[in-house]
């Protein structure tokens, strides 16, 4: 029986190989006839001296073999200058390990077109390890170019070979040498970033607190991998208000009378803290993240940590803008500082790490916990969409994976996609049943057989205690249960099994839904579908990001659309201020005619002639 089917089995390959064959008889097929790489670059006679490079080190195999990379060719002219500086004559002055050391800075393993650049870092690091950094320039006759790694202009771009990308420029790319703080010494203008020179010595990482430590233990005990160093201008000091405005900053003492200034504010701050120069080595560290942020980074966080102990900074992304240390607490709004992006001073690359110019000041407070409304589709790829939160009904599917700050899935049916969906502009005309905030929701499948669990790390919260509530569009009917998870501590299961199918009671005051556990969120008009219900109490016992975990306890196929979670002080008021559709914060004695939308009215004491709009 064997015999005959594997008989059988052949016979069926064999008749298929020869349709193949009469099917392809007479007919030209290309694989590929371009060149790759290394074939390029000989071709290229302005290359050569680049080429004489790759045949000296040990990457003409890879270079030459199949794969998927972008490699920066300098041409002649930027070689001989390289040579030259060296105090080398020709490409084979240089030993094999200098030929390695080029290439690997040179090439990236990955193909990227200049289409997928954006001003900042690249996307992929070099073989080296290091990323490059790409910007487009112009002059006043509207020549446009890029300029790679703030080294060289692109000259020939996009070149496709058979395994990559090659990009030819005008200067040899080199990994920089200095730190960052000696990158702020030396090429940050002492007439515009002095007093942040003077600051950064006080800091447990610059280098004279490094020679200390190896001097005291023979190594840097305290040594950072990676570190993002935030400076301020001289203005941003000015601006204070401390009297620092009235010092001649060149003249002797200078420094130190600011200092004296600055240690006002710092002491108000923190109280508790008497010694003015662990003030200050706390102010210049709270400058620093022990990590490696480009703009590129800071873009997709909602935290940074410092490197003072257990202290953070939010990261808030406003459309292209990124704002460091925006808080609300209560009616106290913290509008923070924004980040010069675009600025010459800004993702400069440094050995050991980057540095960010910031508009304003940045220092330890020691903050009470605050309301956080954390909306679900504040995602780092959703908010990288072209379209986020344009309100053009579009839906946009993300499969498991691929959103860096959620996990889902565990359903026996298997793991289907989160939507996120936006809603048409309610300027015109008002649906109640879909009055998200910012006219968006993410919409999924929640149950056993499907999507089993969801887990969203949470943005920055500060230590202390919390309700925690659901916002979402009530629809099928699943339960499901809340658990809160922290780094190091024990899981905080959340007392409420919540029917995500129930409907609320819209005939109750506000301190009676309370009671029930029930709340109105949307400020517009209450709703018995779109509505808030408390899951529970939470501890958080350090600043920073955690994770909320929701685990279904149901078998259907339904969908759910979820607005926000909001994380509430225990002691604040659970509903006021409200959230209209354009994310505004409405407090209890706003007009209806200010709450979006404007021309829909809601209030009877509603008197449009009398209201100043926003």
């Amino acid at each position: 029986m064997k015999r005959n089917s594997l008989i059988a089995g052949l016979a069926a390959i064999m008749l298929l190989t020869a349709a193949c064959q009469d099917y392809m008889a007479g007919k030209l097929y290309q694989v590929w006839e371009g060149k790759m790489i290394d074939e390029y670059v000989q071709s290229e006679e302005d290359l050569s001296m680049f080429y004489d490079v790759i045949l000296a080190s040990d990457f003409e195999g890879m270079l030459h073999g199949y794969g998927s990379y972008t490699i920066f060719v300098p041409n002649n002219e930027a070689m001989q200058t390289y040579l030259s500086d060296q105090g080398k004559s020709a490409v084979s002055d240089l030993s094999k390990e200098e030929c390695n050391e080029l290439i690997m800075y040179h090439v990236i393993r990955d193909s990227i077109k200049t289409s997928d650049f954006e001003d900042g870092r690249l996307y992929s690091p070099t073989i080296a390890g290091p990323f490059l950094t790409s910007k487009t320039e112009s002059d006043d006759d509207g020549n446009v170019w890029i300029r790679i790694n703030r080294q060289g202009r692109l000259i020939v771009t996009d070149y496709s070979a058979g395994n990559g990308i090659v990009h030819t420029c005008d200067a040899v790319l080199t990994a920089p040498t200095r730190g960052v703080f000696e990158t702020l010494d030396e090429e940050y203008p002492d007439k515009k970033f002095s007093i942040m020179k003077h600051l950064m010595q006080y800091s447990t990482y610059s280098p004279d607190s490094v020679q200390l430590r190896i001097d005291s233990c023979g190594t840097d005990t305290l040594a950072l991998e990676w570190k993002t160093m935030l400076v301020q201008d001289n203005q941003s000091f000015l601006n204070l208000g401390l009297g620092i405005d009235t010092i001649d900053l060149t003249a002797e003492g200078a420094m130190e009378r600011v200092e004296q200034c600055l240690l006002v504010r710092l002491h108000d701050n923190q109280k508790a803290i008497d010694s003015d120069r662990e003030l200050l080595r706390q102010y210049a560290d709270y400058h620093l993240a022990p990590s490696l942020n480009y703009v590129a980074d800071l873009l997709k966080m909602s935290t940074l940590m410092s490197a003072v102990t257990n202290q953070v900074m939010s990261v808030k992304r406003e459309v292209d803008q990124i704002i460091i240390n925006y808080f609300v607490v209560g009616a106290t709004v913290e509008p923070g500082v924004t980040l010069y992006r675009d600025s010459e001073y800004s993702d400069m690359s440094c050995s050991d790490g980057v540095i960010q110019y910031i508009d304003g000041q940045i220092e330890v407070k020691n903050r009470s916990c605050y309301r956080v409304n954390f909306d679900l589709a504040d995602q780092p790829e959703i908010q990288a969409l072209k379209n986020f939160r344009a309100g053009d009904g579009s839906y946009t599917y993300f499969s498991p994976g691929s959103l860096s700050n959620v996990e889902w899935g565990g359903g026996t049916a298997g793991n289907l996609d989160i939507t996120y969906q936006q809603y048409s502009n309610q300027g015109t005309s008002f649906d109640e049943k879909v009055q998200y905030i910012y006219g968006d929701a993410m919409r999924f499948r929640f149950s056993t057989n499907y999507n089993a669990y969801f887990e969203w790390k949470t943005p920055l919260l500060v230590e202390g205690k919390y309700k925690v509530w659901i916002c979402w569009r009530r629809e099928q009917a699943t339960t499901f249960r809340t658990v809160f998870k922290q780094d190091g501590k024990d899981d905080q299961v959340l007392p409420y099994v919540f029917d995500l199918s129930v409907y609320m009671n819209t005939t109750q005051s506000h301190d009676e839904r309370l009671q029930n556990g029930w709340k109105q969120y949307n400020a517009k008009k209450i709703c018995s579908v779109v509505n808030s219900a408390m899951l529970g109490i939470i501890q958080v016992e350090s600043t920073g990001e955690h994770k909320i975990r929701f685990e279904d306890l149901t078998y259907h196929s339904g969908e759910t659309s979820w607005d926000m979670i909001q994380f509430i002080p225990v002691d604040d008021d659970q509903v006021w201020p409200m959230m209209d559709v354009k994310g505004k914060l409405i407090y209890e004695d706003t007009p209806d005619c200010e709450i979006w939308p404007y021309n829909y009215k809601v209030a009877a004491n509603y008197m449009a002639s009398e209201c100043v709009r926003p």
